[in-house]
């Protein structure tokens, strides 16, 4: 659902009707898309989102159209049907179950607290019940660390979900569990990982929009006011005016990088990158990429050295950062270390899949770092930092 957050919580502050919201609760066999995959169609019958490649999507938004509509909570089952002309079927194989609920402020009071605590990166399961046969079914429960933040389920039921939900959470998996006979679809969204961008080069603004675009929180860092602007960077979250070793050490310590996060150093300058590399590199990242020519990577590994960087750590750079395919602008070069990127953290092969036998979905456990969110407008914040 964090996908169509942002346009589920406008449609419900309008007050001009029901919205639908459609959401993947189970899937099995190939799925180019992972439960908890949603699609939104709002009172002016638009739609936002998608749950599957394409092939059931005008099933599924009629079944939205007849919830909003009514109000009664349903469940859409979708699979591989070749005897059946009239069958709405998936060509790619498999299955899906589609659970479709109406969304306004009686249905779902408590969406406005599940977008604040996504607003403030804090994780959050967004408890839902898809299968009762009871005034239950439709219902939520808003779960975090700290247990139950909002709900309408009651008694020994929410005690048994916060915990299920809490044990979800750690692990940021989803899952649809049966408790007391009745089913529940659990969403667990952790923060966003995050994409940092230290430098203000060419180059760095197409590459924050592209993190942006692939569902990242993106910082952009550098230590010159004159090149640090939001207008600079409008795909940003967020503007750093600092020095790169400084902001990359404080956030580490705050606990706010960790093994789902990328950063990529574009300054092209020796006096930044080294300082900020000898922090990064022992930071716990998902990829760390370093843009520049193969001559200026090889006197950069040698300043490293001499500053005493551990030998043995220095292959975990992408450096020269991004994949060979040829890029001649800023644009295809975003594209290139975003197709790195998407590689190191999916474990692919980086090869064209005509060359590759296997899979083309692989499987992977269901959660919110699958899930590409509806970019933000506006940069969270621009600081200013040391001289």
């Amino acid at each position: 659902m964090r996908e169509v957050l942002d346009d589920l919580l406008g449609w419900w502050r309008g007050g001009d009707g029901a919205a639908a919201l459609a959401t993947v609760v189970r899937t099995s066999g190939g799925s180019p898309r992972p439960i908890g995959s949603a699609m939104a169609v709002g009172p002016d019958a638009s739609a936002v989102g998608g749950i599957s490649g394409g092939c059931v999507e005008s099933a599924v938004y009629d079944l939205a159209r007849e919830t909003a509509a009514d109000g009664r909570p349903r469940t859409g089952t979708f699979d591989a049907n070749p005897d059946d002309v009239f069958a709405v079927s998936r060509p790619c194989g498999g299955r899906l179950d589609v659970f479709v609920e109406r969304v306004n402020s009686t249905t779902f009071p408590e969406l406005p607290l599940l977008a604040a605590t996504v607003a403030e990166r804090v994780p959050v399961s967004v408890v839902t019940c898809v299968g009762a046969p009871d005034e239950l079914l439709g219902r939520h429960l808003l779960v975090t660390a700290d247990g139950v933040v909002g709900g309408r389920i009651p008694g020994a039921l929410r005690i048994a979900l916060a915990r299920r939900a809490g044990e979800l959470l750690r692990t940021e998996t989803s899952a649809t569990v049966t408790v007391d006979g009745r089913d529940f679809f659990i969403a667990s969204w952790a923060p966003s990982p995050r994409l940092v961008v230290l430098g203000s080069a060419h180059g760095a603004a197409a590459l924050a929009e592209l993190g942006r675009f692939m569902g990242r929180h993106v910082t952009v860092c550098d230590p010159r006011p004159l090149f640090a602007t939001a207008k600079r960077f409008p795909g940003a979250h967020e503007v750093v005016v600092g020095w790169p070793d400084d902001y990359l050490r404080a956030e580490a310590d705050a606990g706010r990088l960790g093994p789902r996060d990328a950063v990529c150093v574009l300054t092209h300058e020796a006096r930044t990158a080294v300082p900020a590399l000898l922090v990064a590199l022992h930071l716990p990242l998902a990829y760390l990429g370093v843009m520049g020519s193969r001559r200026s990577q090889e006197q950069l590994r040698r300043d490293l050295l001499a500053e005493g960087a551990d030998p043995a750590v220095l292959d975990r750079m992408a450096a020269p950062i991004g994949l060979d395919l040829g890029a001649t602008d800023s644009a295809e070069t975003a594209v290139s270390i975003g197709a790195e990127l998407i590689a190191a953290v999916r474990g692919g092969s980086a090869q064209p899949l005509h060359t590759v036998r296997g899979a083309i979905h692989r499987t992977v456990p269901d959660g919110p770092v699958r899930t590409v969110t509806q970019p933000t407008p506006g940069i969270g914040r621009v600081i200013s930092g040391r001289s």
